[in-house]
């Protein structure tokens, strides 16, 4: 949503820039906003998926095979008792 709402803005204020109602200051600012949202979006998904991809190695399955949170106590219990 916060990408949508920075989105928004800068099409707004290319919108009026192209119309001369704001400088190119304000314009070029709204971009920026809006491309660090993106990346702050990239960052954040990178930072989930590395996350997941580490919990799967620890536990040993997909999380996409757990079937919520017993099922994951289970497996890790079993794991663990395994060692």
């Amino acid at each position: 949503q916060i990408r949508e709402d920075y989105f928004t803005l800068y099409k707004d204020s290319e919108r009026r820039f192209s119309l001369g109602e704001v400088s190119m200051e304000i314009y070029r600012n709204s971009v920026q906003a809006y491309y660090k949202q993106v990346e702050l979006v990239i960052e954040a998904q990178t930072n989930f998926n590395s996350s997941k991809l580490l919990l799967e190695s620890l536990i040993g399955a997909p999380l996409q095979e757990i079937d919520g949170y017993q099922g994951f106590l289970q497996r890790l219990d079993a794991e663990l008792r395994a060692y």
